[in-house]
């Protein structure tokens, strides 16, 4: 029996210890966290991945429709008030 008690008392106090070096910032730096791989979160995508996800790429190919079209009605008036602008930086 003594033997159980002495085993137990040793695994509560490991149980403290490891859940120290998880809690202490100091700890973690100097030695780094747990190597358990379940328990980290999954990584965030950052960056230009983030950025790219969160697209909508038929909305996008929408805006760019619309775009060309205006720029293409556009480009007779462009075109006639050309000159004029020419003229103005001339000067």
């Amino acid at each position: 029996m003594a033997n159980e008690e002495r085993i137990e008392s040793e695994n509560s106090s490991m149980d403290k210890h490891e859940k120290f070096q998880e809690t202490d910032p100091v700890f973690r730096f100097m030695f780094g966290g747990p190597r358990g791989t379940g328990n980290r979160p999954k990584k965030q995508n950052t960056g230009v991945e983030g950025f790219l996800e969160q697209i909508d790429l038929e909305e996008l190919m929408v805006q760019i429709d619309t775009l060309l079209t205006s720029a293409k009605e556009l480009k007779p008036l462009v075109s006639k008030v050309r000159p004029f602008i020419d003229q103005f930086f001339r000067k």
